[in-house]
């Protein structure tokens, strides 16, 4: 059989197609009801019961044979009605294929599906309660902007600007880390905490994650096949969860943009009076960004740049699309002005972000074949053993059983593959499968580090260098690999039609029911495949219990201490949210972000490293450690085991004091004599204000500091006139002149790219609504109407 009879068939096949869509739209006859209604109650009854059972009750690999049971069967049911449809005649088959109730019916399944599924994979958060958080060592600290807004709404009836409860405080809100803006992200948590409000935003996310490999399924004109792979894939992709599940909270999440980035990317390019897409686009990128890590909006960036150059050269007979280049750059400047209320803050004290190092040779080198083994294995071994790469939340990205990818590759012809890059749903689909190729290829050479380019390009960019750990580069190569696996299955699902169509001696009715036997074979294999990497991926969505003795320990302190402004010292930042819950400072966060302060402006002592006045001890190792800095057992603090967990440093500095100007320039070190301060008692705080009462005195110029970090954008006024801010060695600090007095001093924490960037994304949503809504049409009928008409001239 030649190549080109093959082409025909698909040819025909594809007119088939684009008929019998032109036939959906006429009006629908009444149909044929071919099911007594009680049959009708028991097969739905039966497959809700099957639905239950799948995402709730059976574990692997039972589960798996329900999915394949419930689908097959759903198969041969619609095989019987089909043949009851003809006892009906012919007329009143074609009157049930093209009633507006199943045209509604199948997009609504395959969602139904997809939420199911998610759902179930995400089932350990759904059933967790309020003893157990996600999973993760730094899962508390990455978190703790949302919780430590919930709390502030709670106590203090509105967002603060400063959260100061992280060693000597940072932003929180203008926070690279903070994803308070986000609604997916943080809407959960500002209402219940972020214990149960993580857990919530979780599987909020695995839902929408799969709805988004749906909606680009349909941008691309895939058919159900493809659509539930794409959708299922997104859910399970190994990359997500395994971020999520070891405590990365912001990098898992940000991924679930990915589908809807790429699809609305799409429409932009290829649909001219699609507006809506160019806002969504503008506000997806945005709600990625305000994801709290900006890892992955570097490859999506490079990704979008692929996708609009591919679509607006000059090829294949078209002349060069200067109206795609137009839309995605209003839809850049739209991005822009969205993210400002952050993007400008965060940008403008870029060079105050601490212990974040450069990523040195490109990243950790590993080896291609072993990583590239990870896309194709759900082996967990590979991890719990050690085996190099053996971190899941970079490494751990499977999404499609090798015995698929087989199939793919194999079943689909090379000559109608070459053919199927073109089809009536997707013209010139040519300029998606040349940037996909580029951006798997080039985020698989990143992810595995050590490329002699990559190095270059890192030695070369400075702020390259700061996109660390590069195995996290690969869920952007799973992410592509799943896009054109769902292209390359529904250029097979097309395919298939061929050899059927070709032999003519059959009757119609046989070819019919063989296309439509090899398409429900396609999907049932699909959905097992994509069911398996679900499944895989769920071992991923895992919670621990809380942390009940050091949540003991602290609340004891802040119970003893109700009104005191408390510092505790603690080895690690795996607790985090009872320091909040507490009001007490957490000191020693040895995290990769800390809000560097201003150099200081008066004197050389570093007062950042300055002592807790409470710490605890668990191990023997750091109460040895805190013995011999200085520290002494609160003996009468909580213990366990017979040891108190509690320790005090007798010479620690009050949170607010006052000390004279020629002490503090004259002190170096990071010690300073608590006697030469004076603790100033007489205050008022909140996050992000605080309010002193003092004295100056009489003989000597005096300092005032707070234990506030003296970060960009705290400002001070002393007796209501503003004054000019110190940094005291780092934190924030006011000089008073010699001489007695009363003062009443204001530290305020109000960064001014912050509100200038919230006037621009205001202006920006604005504007955005207007050009959804065709505002210039009514600029331009108001215009017309302020018109006079001109006289006529008279005649000559």
């Amino acid at each position: 059989m030649s190549s080109d009879n093959a082409s025909s068939a698909v040819s025909n096949a594809e007119q088939e197609v684009r008929q019998s869509s032109v036939d959906a739209r006429l009006p629908a006859p009444e149909t044929t009801t071919l099911l007594p209604k009680g049959l009708q109650w028991l097969i739905i009854g039966v497959v809700g019961l099957c639905c239950l059972l799948l995402a709730f009750v059976l574990p692997a690999p039972y589960s798996t044979v329900l999915l394949s049971i419930l689908v097959i069967g759903s198969v041969v049911v619609g095989v019987i009605l089909q043949r009851r449809s003809g006892r009906h005649g012919d007329k009143d088959a074609a009157r049930i294929e093209r009633s507006g109730a199943l045209r509604l019916l199948l997009p609504a399944a395959e969602i139904g599906l997809i939420v199911i599924i998610a759902l179930a994979a995400n089932w350990n958060f759904i059933r967790a309660d309020e003893f157990e958080r996600v999973n993760g060592h730094e899962l508390e600290w990455l978190t703790s902007s949302a919780h430590f807004a919930h709390l502030s709404l709670r106590d203090y009836g509105y967002l603060p600007l400063w959260q100061p409860y992280n060693d000597f405080g940072e932003p929180l809100i203008d926070n690279p880390f903070s994803f308070v803006l986000n609604p997916l992200s943080a809407g959960p948590t500002l209402l219940v905490g972020s214990v149960q409000g993580i857990k919530i935003s979780i599987v909020i996310y695995g839902v929408f994650a799969g709805l988004g490999g749906y909606f680009l399924a349909r941008v691309l004109g895939l058919g159900a096949a493809g659509r539930l792979l794409l959708g299922l894939l997104m859910i399970g992709k190994g990359n997500m969860l395994a971020m999520i599940g070891t405590g990365y909270y912001q990098l898992g999440v940000a991924q679930a943009y990915f589908p809807w980035i790429v699809g609305t990317a799409l429409v932009v390019l290829r649909q001219k009076q699609a507006r809506w897409a160019v806002v969504l686009l503008a506000v997806m990128l945005t709600l990625m960004f305000w994801a709290g890590n900006i890892w992955y909006m570097l490859p999506i960036l490079l990704g979008l740049l692929l996708l609009t150059g591919f679509h607006v050269i000059p090829w294949g007979g078209r002349t060069f699309d200067s109206s795609a280049l137009r839309r995605m750059l209003l839809a850049a400047v739209l991005t822009v002005g969205l993210c400002a209320v952050t993007l400008l803050p965060i940008f403008g004290s870029r060079d105050y972000v601490g212990r974040h190092p450069r990523e040195v040779m490109a990243g950790v080198v590993t080896d291609p074949l072993v990583v590239a083994q990870q896309f194709v294995t759900g082996d967990r071994a590979l991890f719990d053993l050690k085996i190099d790469p053996y971190q899941p939340q970079f490494y751990y990205s499977y999404v499609t059983p090798l015995w698929f990818l087989a199939l793919l590759l194999l079943l689909l012809p090379p000559v109608g593959a070459l053919r199927a890059l073109n089809s009536a749903s997707l013209p010139q689909a040519w300029r998606i499968w040349v940037p996909g190729l580029i951006m798997l290829i080039g985020s698989f050479i990143w992810g595995v580090g050590g490329n002699p380019l990559m190095i270059w390009l890192y030695d070369t960019i400075p702020l390259l260098a700061q996109w660390r750990f590069v195995g996290r580069a690969l869920a952007v190569t799973s992410f592509w690999l799943v896009v054109l696996m769902a292209l390359r299955l529904d250029s097979l699902s097309r395919l298939i039609y061929a050899p059927v169509l070709i032999i003519a001696s059959l009757p119609e009715k046989t070819v019919r029911a063989a296309q439509r036997n090899l398409g429900a074979l396609l999907l049932v294999v699909t959905l097992i495949a994509a069911f398996q990497v679900d499944q895989a991926a769920s071992y991923y969505a895992k919670t621990t219990g809380l942390e009940t003795e050091d949540t003991r320990c602290i609340a004891w302190l802040r119970q003893q201490l109700p009104n005191e402004q408390l510092a505790l010292w603690r080895l690690g930042y795996d607790v985090t949210t009872p320091f909040l819950d507490n009001r007490i400072r957490q000191v020693g966060i040895e995290a990769d972000y800390v809000a560097l302060p201003q150099p200081s402006t008066v004197g050389q002592i570093d007062l950042t490293r300055s002592r807790a006045k409470y710490a605890i001890g668990w191990h023997e190792e750091d109460r040895n450690w805190l013995r011999r800095d200085g520290y002494v057992p609160v003996v009468d603090g909580p213990r366990s085991e017979g040891v108190s967990c509690l320790y005090r440093y007798p010479n620690a500095l009050s949170y607010a004091y006052k000390i004279p100007l020629i002490d503090i320039e004259t002190a170096f070190g990071e010690e300073l004599d608590p006697e030469l301060t004076i603790p100033i008692n007489s205050l008022q705080r909140l996050p992000d204000r605080i309010l002193l009462s003092v004295t100056g005195d009489a003989e000597h110029a005096m300092v005032v500091t707070i234990q506030e970090s003296a970060y960009s954008g705290w400002e001070v006024w002393v007796n209501g006139t503003a004054a000019t801010l110190q940094s005291v060695g780092g934190q924030v600090g006011v000089l008073l002149p010699s001489g007695e007095g009363s003062y009443d001093i204001l530290f305020a924490y109000r960064p001014p790219l912050f509100f200038a960037g919230g006037i621009i994304t205001l202006v920006t949503w604005i504007a955005a609504v207007g050009y959804l809504l065709r505002a210039e049409r009514l600029l331009n009928q108001i215009r017309g109407k302020g018109r006079e008409p001109q006289a006529a001239l008279p005649a000559a």
